[in-house]
């Protein structure tokens, strides 16, 4: 299995009005096209809602759920 590095550290950029480029979208297609990578993303996912989980839980109630709806 080779290293797939899902989530990059993040950084104090925000990507919310990133314009993609043809190359950028053509390898994200490939990405998704790889069952290691998806398989790897699925197993990330589980790991950081586990870790969320066994740490106190999720914090639902204190999280801001207007900020996150987009219409």
């Amino acid at each position: 299995m080779t290293s797939v590095n899902l989530f990059p550290p993040k950084k104090n950029t925000s990507t919310h009005n990133t314009v993609l480029t043809d190359e950028e979208i053509h390898a994200m297609e490939l990405k998704l096209e790889d069952p290691e990578y998806i398989n790897a993303a699925i197993y990330r996912l589980a790991s950081i809602i586990t870790e969320r989980v066994l740490n106190g839980g999720l914090d639902y109630e204190n999280m801001d759920c207007k900020k996150r709806i987009r219409i």
